[in-house]
């Protein structure tokens, strides 16, 4: 399978870890991010209740900040290049996730959200989850999708993998879009199953294109739960989380 981040761009990852060194990720203030995070937990919540039930997992928490999203009953191991998110964090590791320095199928369960795979090569990323879950493990994906409303006027909408930019805390951002096909073909190729998926920022994104007004365009969001069972135009959100199970 061709990988279409092999082509010579980049994201700054020095300029991504000194950038969230410094800035609290999920900042009240920031509406658009803390409806992103909400749902990011919801899922997660949902998720451990339906299908582990109880069970105690072993995870691999990457690209963290040290945020455990409430699995405190369970072994997480905290992957992060920004240091300072783990300083206080016990079980923790600063590495970059395309490239972990651990042993083979040691993982329960791999959750990787907050967009964390947006800045790093996906194909190479997913490569390592699918070395280190073990088979019926789970893997837990959140990724910003190329053909949201957001990037219809930019080059590239659209596309497999593609840098755009986008905005965080009134800055601007650049960071990899992914489409939701191109991102299933690597699951498939890696033999991970789609168990369930969501997508939200639907209408939101399209408020944002037309305002640029991020807390003005989030209260739209509250439309999700009816736009995202709406085919084709559901299409068009920013956000997919989904549930992976490993297969082999």
């Amino acid at each position: 399978m061709n990988d279409p981040t092999d082509r010579g761009e980049s994201v700054d990852i020095e300029r991504v870890k000194g950038f969230y060194n410094t800035e609290e990720i999920w900042d009240p203030k920031d509406k658009w991010h803390s409806y992103t995070k909400t749902a990011i937990q919801l899922f997660i919540d949902n998720f451990f209740k339906r299908v582990i039930n109880g069970q105690r997992m072993n995870i691999l928490n990457a690209g963290s900040a040290g945020n455990n999203y409430g699995l405190l009953n369970h072994e997480q191991l905290h992957v992060d290049i920004a240091d300072k998110k783990l300083k206080d964090i016990p079980n923790s590791m600063v590495a970059n996730i395309e490239k972990l320095p651990l042993s083979k199928k040691e993982f329960d369960l791999c959750l990787c959200v907050g967009s964390v795979i947006n800045y790093c090569d996906a194909f190479k990323a997913l490569g390592e989850f699918s070395r280190l879950v073990k088979k019926d493990g789970w893997l837990i994906l959140e990724f910003e999708n190329s053909r949201c409303f957001e990037y219809v006027f930019q080059p590239g909408f659209g596309q497999e993998a593609v840098i755009v930019e986008t905005f965080y805390k009134g800055s601007k951002e650049r960071l990899w879009a992914y489409s939701e096909g191109y991102i299933k073909r690597i699951l498939r190729h890696y033999g991970f199953r789609i168990i369930s998926m969501e997508r939200f920022h639907i209408l939101s994104s399209l408020v944002y294109q037309i305002s640029k007004k991020p807390n003005f365009s989030a209260l739209f969001s509250s439309i999700d739960p009816v736009l995202k069972r709406i085919p084709f135009l559901n299409l068009f959100c920013s956000n997919i989380i989904l549930v992976c199970e490993k297969m082999v």
